[in-house]
């Protein structure tokens, strides 16, 4: 809590912590004559509070790790108010000028300029109608009500916090599709519905409002790709991922298969597959099947003796992602 109180007949500002249904030892955050103090803070305990001195400077001391930081100068008028996030953004606002409202915020320790808030058009802010208030994200509101008695608006400075990093899965990483599809999870926005772009290099492919999975909108050329995801909020501020490299292979591998040798029973027959992927993700194996009811074998050489009769001769071979090239021989053993 913060209030005045009157010490030696000089009036300071104070600031004490209550723990439990102990109060701790006063701390000064606003010299001789200080008034309007307030103050917000999270649930973990860090916070701000903020009063104006005599002498029209606005002080604000920062409540870090359970202590006080001493007051710091944020800028001159009267009436501050403040706002914090659990992540320790801060936003304060207070009365300038001739019914004039300007403000200031705080991301982690880099602490911006003061900037004028409201509208002149509207009219002035009279003393005490001024509020603020910010959510978790440190998505910002500071409201006033501006202009004479008949007159009166309601005005509203926003500061909209800009999208962090959106996440590409790593299951993302190899594609079948010629048209990919990547999976991710969106960084938070709590104001409104972001729109989520693919890109490729500088190429747009893809555009969503699904907050799970984008897919391209044209189909992407076989190989390494260096994809990121642009997540865009309402405002057109943008958050974009970390690159992710993905490898599209909507190809099967290229097979051949050669049988060498006497189709008569009981002659060898020498089976040569030949099988490669080119650029796409490797292959995985190659599989002989002989067709009469033999084990069927993983390799790209087989010698195998068969018996009279008509057989098919099958030989897969499947990449690692998962394509299928087949061949198949009609074979017909003599006595």
């Amino acid at each position: 809590m913060v209030f005045r109180q009157d010490i030696g007949g000089s009036s300071l500002a104070i600031a004490r912590r209550l723990i439990g249904s102990q109060l701790e030892p006063p701390a000064v955050v606003g010299g001789p004559g200080a008034t309007a103090p307030a103050i917000a803070m999270d649930e973990r305990g860090a916070g701000q509070s903020v009063v104006a001195n005599a002498d029209g400077t606005i002080m604000g001391s920062q409540l870090d790790h359970d202590a006080f930081a001493p007051p710091a100068p944020l800028g001159g008028g009267d009436g501050p108010q403040v706002a914090t996030s659990e992540r320790q953004d801060m936003a304060a606002a207070w009365h300038v000028g001739p019914g004039q409202v300007t403000g200031l915020y705080r991301h982690e320790k880099a602490l911006g300029p003061p900037t004028l808030l409201s509208t002149a058009g509207f009219g002035v802010v009279p003393a005490g109608q001024l509020q603020i208030g910010g959510d978790r994200l440190g998505d910002m509101v500071v409201a006033m009500l501006q202009g004479d008695a008949g007159a009166h608006h309601v005005t509203a400075a926003v500061y909209d916090r800009p999208p962090g990093r959106p996440l590409i899965y790593r299951s993302s990483g190899i594609q079948k599709r010629e048209r990919p599809v990547l999976r991710f999870r969106p960084a938070l926005d709590l104001w409104g519905a972001p729109t989520y772009e693919l890109m490729i290099g500088r190429r747009l492919i893809a555009a969503s409002q699904t907050a799970t999975k984008v897919r391209a909108a044209a189909s992407v050329s076989q190989g390494r790709h260096r994809v990121r995801l642009v997540q865009v909020d309402r405002r057109g501020q943008t958050g974009v991922s970390r690159p992710r490299i993905i490898r599209v292979d909507g190809t099967p591998p290229r097979l051949r298969v050669k049988v060498r040798g006497k189709r008569r029973r009981g002659a060898i027959l020498r089976i040569t597959v030949r099988a490669s992927d080119g650029k796409g993700t490797g292959l995985r194996y190659v599989e002989i099947n002989f067709g009469d009811r033999t084990r069927r074998v993983r390799a790209k050489r087989a010698l195998h003796r068969y018996r009279a009769g008509s057989f098919t001769l099958t030989v897969k071979a499947v990449d690692k992602i998962g394509n299928v090239a087949l061949r198949k021989v009609k074979l017909r053993i003599k006595k």
